[in-house]
């Protein structure tokens, strides 16, 4: 599977981070399974690359009530 590098910043959350990649926080399992040397605390530490999984949009699954209303 293809993936992308992602360079974490000051505060980020695994769940953060799916929405920035992906428009859904509840993908963060996908980040965290991707990543298995990265620990799962409450923050990521600043500078940690992650790699994240490239996935077809129908995997995502969105769910259009969670998204802002410019993003449906």
């Amino acid at each position: 599977m293809a993936s992308i590098q992602y360079i974490t910043t000051e505060g980020e959350r695994w769940d953060n981070v799916a929405f920035k990649m992906y428009g859904n926080a509840g993908l963060s399992a996908i980040l965290i399974k991707a990543n298995p040397e990265v620990s799962i605390s409450d923050v990521i530490d600043p500078g940690t690359v992650l790699d994240i999984p490239v996935i077809q949009e129908f995997e995502a699954e969105v769910n259009l009530d969670l998204l802002p209303p410019w993003k449906r």
